[in-house]
């Protein structure tokens, strides 16, 4: 009998074994928690509710209080059941949960009920939190852009509440350090860029990784190098052709010629013709386009072009005394004869009208050419030039200009008697005369029409007295060199007289002034009256003119008690005789 007994406990404890085995098979990959679940695992919910049969036992998770994404079109609030149950060993009141969470269920709290035989058991509210790793909504594209324009990938996902989502781009499987958003943008984007992009997004409930695709960049016109061609030519051409190497990537070709008066094109895809405009000369510019549909055009280099059309004769700027080497100078503007390759001068020999070549000039240096062989200080000099085209041909040759001599001597009634021969080759409106008592000390003196070659300075200094004529071009002179000399002026040589006595000023004179030195009221009295209104002009010592009128009658008052006291020179115009008189005004 207790053979018997034994034998059934251990038959009863078998059985039971045999039972617990059986009921509990929790698969040890899968987590077991006790109040969260992972959205996209199989989850295990470890739960006591109290006792049901087994097979009457399900867990059901009830949205509570659930974050909703920014973006999750596919997100789903429902119910969601348990699909197996297991009891925890050793128990008749635990159980174990096993769930599935797909991706889009959203994360936060869910009540937790049990339900035994489809009748809550027990409910714990928002007892079950959910976590959401990383989801994709939107993945990445593939991308295809010009050369130089930006490409940007871009993501769409959404993760846990309040959990920043990380995220790291690749490219061709090396990590970009600094692209930590999800938006990458490619700036300029070249061919080292191309190739694979993805994305891994993370948070520390997961990560996901984002498709691969490609960036590439659309198919661009190589560089054409330079339209082919002549650079030059002699004499006049109607037309020229130009070519450029065809391209199939090209699709089209815009031809472009500059500046537009140089003449007309009629193009043909990959060659052009040049009809060249009768009257252009210079440096024309030819280049071509190549057009992309998709990424614009890609442009060849210049092509400079001399035309050297019809020649014209150039023209000189100014010629003087260079006064640092004390030869005469000629200047003149290269910029205007682009097709110039050499620059030739000219000099009036010992025949009038003969010209012979006393130098060259290149286009590279300046546009200045010392004659050094010229002797100011005996004789004036007509110059010309001329210049020779890329082709060798002389161009017709300049109008002269004539440089200024000067003469001074005392004269028959005292004073100093002032020629000088006429600066020829530009119109001009002022002889300026230099005068000192040393050559380091020239100023002005005064200033007369440039109608007029003589004067005489009826009140020099004594000793010796140095005088030189000057002028200037009006509209300026460049040679195209950085200097502080004044190329737009020219000078006479610099003559020398002894003034060893001083006249009376008005010796000599159709007039008097007095009194001098004078206050305020400057009396002029003609001596045989006058038969036409005389212009006065008064001078100061800067050689300013600083009052202006005329006089009617053989006796006049001059008001100068507006000016400063100071020296100051009266200079009398009557037709074609011009007199000047020096005097002083003074203050009480």
């Amino acid at each position: 009998m207790k053979t018997f007994l034994f034998f059934k406990v251990i038959v009863i404890l078998f059985f039971v074994l045999s039972i617990n085995t059986s009921v509990f098979s929790q698969d040890p990959n899968y987590p077991i928690y006790q109040d969260m679940l992972i959205v996209g695992d199989t989850c295990i919910l470890r739960q006591d509710p109290g006792y049901c049969s087994l097979d009457k036992m399900v867990g059901m998770l009830s949205p509570d209080n659930l974050y909703w994404p920014e973006y999750c079109p596919d997100c789903m609030p429902d119910t969601i059941f348990s699909f197996k149950t297991e009891l925890v060993p050793g128990t008749d009141t635990a159980f174990y949960f096993y769930f599935i969470l797909p991706l889009g269920t959203l994360s936060g709290g869910y009540d937790m009920i049990h339900l035994c035989d489809g009748s809550p058991l027990h409910r714990w509210p928002n007892h079950v939190t959910v976590y959401t790793p990383p989801v994709i909504w939107i993945q990445p594209r593939d991308t295809i852009v010009c050369a130089g324009d930006n490409a940007t990938f871009s993501v769409t996902a959404y993760g846990n509440k309040n959990e920043d989502l990380t995220y790291k781009w690749y490219h061709n499987d090396s990590l970009i350090s600094s692209a930590t958003e999800s938006e990458q943008i490619i700036e300029s984007a070249g061919a080292i860029d191309t190739g694979r992009y993805y994305c891994v997004i993370s948070n520390p409930y997961g990560i996901d990784t984002t498709q691969t695709v490609m960036l590439d960049l659309h198919p661009f016109p190589a560089h054409p190098g330079t339209p082919a061609g002549p650079d030059k030519f002699c004499g006049y051409v109607d037309s020229t052709v130009y070519s450029i190497s065809s391209d199939p990537l090209a699709t089209g070709y815009s031809w472009h010629l500059e500046p537009g008066e140089a003449g007309t094109m009629e193009e043909n895809d990959t060659s052009c013709t040049v009809f060249w405009d009768v009257g252009f000369s210079g440096i024309a510019k030819l280049y071509v386009e190549l057009n992309s549909g998709n990424c614009g055009r890609n442009t060849s280099d210049t092509l400079h072009i001399t035309v050297p059309g019809i020649s014209v004769a150039p023209e000189i700027c100014i010629v003087g005394i260079d006064e640092q080497i004390g030869k005469y100078r000629i200047i003149w503007e290269k910029s205007a004869y682009g097709s110039a390759q050499l620059f030739r001068i000219y000099r009036e020999s010992n025949q009038a009208e003969v010209y012979l070549e006393i130098g060259t000039v290149d286009t590279s240096e300046i546009s200045f050419f010392v004659d050094s062989s010229s002797v100011p200080d005996v004789l004036p000099h007509r110059y010309k030039i001329s210049y020779l085209d890329s082709c060798g041909l002389e161009s017709e040759i300049s109008t002269y200009h004539q440089t200024m001599h000067l003469v001074a001597n005392i004269g028959i009634n005292g004073g100093v008697n002032l020629i000088w021969s006429e600066y020829g080759g530009i119109p001009f409106p002022t002889y300026t005369i230099y005068r000192g008592t040393h050559p380091d000390s020239m100023s002005l003196f005064i200033q007369v029409p440039s109608t007029v070659t003589s004067y005489k300075d009826i009140d020099p200094p004594l000793g010796n007295v140095y005088y030189k004529i000057g002028m200037s071009n009006p509209l300026g002179c460049d040679p195209i060199k950085k200097s502080e000399s004044d190329y737009s002026s020219s000078m006479s040589n610099m003559d020398q007289v002894l003034v060893t006595e001083v006249n009376d000023i008005n010796e000599n004179k159709p007039f008097r002034i007095f009194p001098n030195p004078v206050i305020d009221i400057l009396q002029i009295q003609y001596k045989n009256g006058i038969k036409h209104p005389i212009q006065i002009t008064v001078y100061n010592s800067l050689g300013e003119a600083v009052l202006q009128d005329h006089i009617r009658a053989s006796e006049t008052a001059v008001d100068v008690g507006s000016l400063s006291p100071g020296i100051y020179i009266l200079q009398m115009i009557n037709d074609s005789e011009s007199y000047s008189v020096q005097f002083v005004i003074r203050r009480k």
